[in-house]
């Protein structure tokens, strides 16, 4: 999915299957792929809404795209994305990110919700 935009430098077109991470803080979102990082202002929850299916929401301030997770730790619950980078997944949003992985990898089980 390719988008025009917005960011601080002008509008850009981003192809965001190539978009690793979207990290939120201080008002700005940046965009974090490969060979690019963009900075944009807006919210989370609104890209989430755009990019529904892609990414997944980890914690508050950051969406990962599943396509791109090297590895889950669910003991420590630490996600390792290319290039090193470490995540740490909040207890609320690890059965959303292991839901999203099982969408993929069809040999990971859901966890059931536990009331």
């Amino acid at each position: 999915m390719v988008l025009n935009v917005l960011t601080l430098t002008g509008y850009h077109e981003i192809d965001f299957s190539l978009v690793y991470h979207l990290s939120y803080a201080k008002n700005i979102i940046t965009i974090q792929g490969d060979s690019f990082k963009y900075m944009t202002r807006g919210s989370l929850s609104t890209w989430g809404k755009k990019l529904k299916g892609m990414f997944v929401s980890i914690d508050r301030n950051t969406m990962v795209n599943v396509l791109y997770i090297k590895s889950y730790d669910p003991e420590s619950s630490t996600l390792q994305m290319p290039g090193g980078q470490e995540f740490k997944v909040s207890r609320r949003k690890q059965l959303d990110l292991r839901n999203a992985m099982s969408h993929l990898y069809h040999d990971i089980i859901p966890l059931n919700r536990i009331e």
